[in-house]
């Protein structure tokens, strides 16, 4: 009996230490499990947080190109007054536009991306605006200007540079950068 026992003992041993191993294994397998969805969840949120970062940077480089190639077909319009006086009311929508990109920008840029942003909002508004008062003021003469700094396109690159360092977690406390 006593090696009856013995074997009973050690089967309820081996069967107690075998579920153990066998409960360890599922607690070891639901960890792994939950550590990979935390880990999804994680970069699913990150992922969205990026996008919704994204899509302001996106706005305000839409919205400065738009403005700034209106800029150029005001200049261009200079002599055809009838022309002049069609681009010159969509300057208020063109103006609208880059200010509302440039404030959802502000909830998210750093302080240097938006000093560049700033910069090319109050550039371009500033001769939009001077156009607007020019065809007030003079509507039956051409449009007399300097004709706008065809630079602006590089200043709107370099801003998408930055906007790019910041998305990608770099810091963009680089410049000043001159908008003019």
């Amino acid at each position: 009996m006593d090696a009856a026992l013995t074997g009973l003992i050690g089967a309820l041993g081996g069967g107690t230490i075998g579920a153990g191993g066998a409960w360890g294994a599922a607690i070891i397998a639901f960890k792994g499990a939950r550590y990979q969805a935390d880990k999804q969840a994680r970069s699913a949120r990150e992922q969205w947080l990026w996008q919704l970062r994204r899509e302001p940077y996106a706005e305000f480089v839409r919205a400065t190109r738009a403005a700034a190639r209106h800029e150029v077909s005001l200049w261009r319009a200079g002599s055809d007054l009838p022309r002049l006086h069609r681009e010159v009311e969509r300057n208020p929508e063109h103006r609208e536009a880059l200010a509302k990109a440039a404030a959802d920008l502000e909830l998210i840029a750093p302080r240097t991306v938006m000093d560049l942003a700033e910069g090319l909002v109050d550039a371009i508004s500033m001769r939009l605006g001077v156009a607007t008062l020019w065809v007030q003021e003079h509507s039956g003469e051409p449009y007399e200007t300097d004709p706008p700094h065809f630079a602006r396109e590089r200043v709107i690159n370099e801003f998408v540079t930055l906007a790019r360092l910041d998305l990608q977690g770099f810091a963009a406390n680089v410049g000043p950068w001159p908008v003019d």
